[in-house]
């Protein structure tokens, strides 16, 4: 047969009863009696989720070069392959923001330089002196830098003919 609690009144509880009672009442769970808890809870949890999930689907990754970018020169002046006459004059595309440019002009396989110039421009006229120096039937190497006022090598470009 079941036995029956009594429940203590106010006036003849003892402190032992009312420990009891204030041990039962913070057992309790709390979100049954208030829902608003729940909610706060709940709300909060989808906040945070949804900031996260923005977090990871815009995070942007950064693509760190590797070196100084340095631009390709298109060498236009003489033209690559067999030329009939002694070029005398090398041309090739400007670079924004140089403050000059540096021709060297090798025999091909030559670790020498046979003529290096520095030009304020994208263009140099050889002197006849440095004309002197290339001969019929030679094959020769060309190249040329873009540098900055701070002395940055900001493009470069190279070709080959043969007299």
């Amino acid at each position: 047969m079941p036995t029956k609690q009594v429940v203590a009144s106010p006036e003849n509880e003892t402190s032992e009863d009312r420990f009891e009672r204030d041990i039962e009442e913070l057992e309790a769970s709390n979100w049954r009696h208030n829902p608003t808890l729940v909610i706060a809870v709940i709300a909060l949890v989808i906040i945070v989720g949804a900031g996260i999930t923005y977090l990871f689907m815009t995070e942007k990754k950064q693509v760190k070069p590797t070196g100084p970018v340095v631009m390709q020169i298109e060498m236009l002046e003489p033209r690559s392959g067999k030329l009939s006459n002694t070029p005398t004059r090398f041309r090739w595309e400007t670079v924004s923001s140089t403050k000059y440019y540096s021709l060297a002009l090798s025999g091909k396989g030559a670790s020498s330089v046979l003529i290096q110039r520095a030009a304020g421009n994208a263009s140099v006229t050889l002197t006849s002196e440095e004309l002197n120096r290339l001969v019929k039937g030679g094959s020769y190497v060309w190249k040329v830098e873009a540098y900055s006022d701070t002395g940055k090598v900001l493009g470069r470009g190279d070709a080959a003919f043969d007299m």
